[in-house]
């Protein structure tokens, strides 16, 4: 039979004979310029734009190979249950300079690590300290640092920059 959406279960074909077009996401994303395709996005890009978005306050983060903090050789997965992320822009001369300041508050979620057991983990304490610190610090940095490149890149405003400068510094921006 045919679904809701025209669509037949085995050939993806309508009743018309006409193939139907099906986008399928996978944690990916598109920048699309002029009704064109300029880039895919990344997983990691996705949530690049994730951290910074102010009106997501949820997500997960993994961190592989740590060992410390009794961990060895695990991987990570924390959950962001809050999340605030504040932008600020401005001229340095005659250029222009944008900061993303984002804070997180994580509960490690997930430990994948050989031989672990209950009585390695300890219901109540600070996992997120020292190397394990380091390493969340820079997977968030290196996800928000990618979509930044691609925005400049791919010259995309998909970060709301040009929107802030337009919006807060609309004479200096008439003259970059």
């Amino acid at each position: 039979g045919s679904s809701g959406g025209g669509e037949n279960e085995s050939g993806g074909e309508s009743a018309s004979g006409r193939a139907q077009k099906i986008i399928k996401n996978d944690g990916k994303g598109a920048i699309v310029k002029n009704g064109k395709l300029v880039t895919i996005l990344s997983t990691e890009q996705m949530r690049g734009i994730s951290l910074i978005d102010k009106n997501t306050k949820r997500g997960h983060v993994k961190i592989e190979n740590v060992t410390a903090n009794g961990f060895k050789n695990a991987d990570l997965c924390f959950e962001i249950f809050d999340k605030t992320s504040k932008k600020e822009g401005s001229f340095w001369g005659d250029k222009p300079v944008f900061n993303f300041d984002v804070d997180l508050v994580v509960k490690l979620e997930e430990v994948v690590m050989e031989n672990l057991t209950l009585n390695n983990m300890k219901s109540v304490q600070n996992y997120v300290t020292g190397e394990v610190e380091n390493k969340l610090k820079i997977t968030l940095e290196n996800e928000i640092s990618q979509i930044v490149n691609v925005a400049k890149n791919e010259k995309a405003d998909v970060l709301g920059v040009y929107e802030y400068f337009h919006k807060y510094h609309y004479t200096f921006l008439q003259e970059y």
